[in-house]
């Protein structure tokens, strides 16, 4: 019985029909969460697709409740928007990025920390390129990080 038990072991997965990561699925650093469903969703729905995040290391740290976080600037071209904005996060995090298009008419921007932690939070910048097209919705009208709606401010 043991001999069968170490022989069932010694079967490579990929004889069951496990191997299916795909190398798209690692994580690493700040990226967009490939898949994920508000990326989906904004993309096919509303014609608003997240290109690229980037981020900034640590540019202040200290208590959460004095990092503002603020949309810095939008640079708008005829097929994409480059938003930078300061986000707070665990100063050990990197950021896994998303965005949502809601009530038809805001693009919320979504940086869902992850990693290790650290007993500090940090202010970080943080680097949104959105790409659209012609078939994009001509409904949005403003951008926000994650829901808030203190950061909320018109595309111009």
């Amino acid at each position: 019985m043991k001999i069968l038990f170490l022989l069932l072991l010694s079967i490579p997965t990929s004889l069951f029909g496990q191997e299916s990561f795909r190398e798209e699925y690692v994580l690493k650093g700040t990226t967009i969460l490939t898949g994920s469903d508000r990326n989906a969703l904004s993309e096919y729905v509303h014609g608003y697709r997240l290109a690229d995040i980037t981020s900034s290391e640590c540019e202040y740290n200290g208590r959460s409740e004095e990092i503002k976080e603020q949309i810095l600037s939008i640079t708008i071209t005829d097929s994409s928007y480059v938003i930078t904005a300061n986000i707070k996060g665990n100063c050990a995090h990197a950021f896994l990025g998303e965005i949502e298009i809601e009530n038809d008419s805001i693009i919320s921007l979504i940086a869902h920390g992850y990693g290790s932690n650290s007993t500090c939070a940090c202010c970080f910048g943080i680097t949104y390129t959105i790409s659209f097209d012609h078939t994009a919705s001509k409904k949005v009208r403003y951008i926000m990080i994650d829901g808030i709606k203190n950061t909320l401010i018109a595309i111009e």
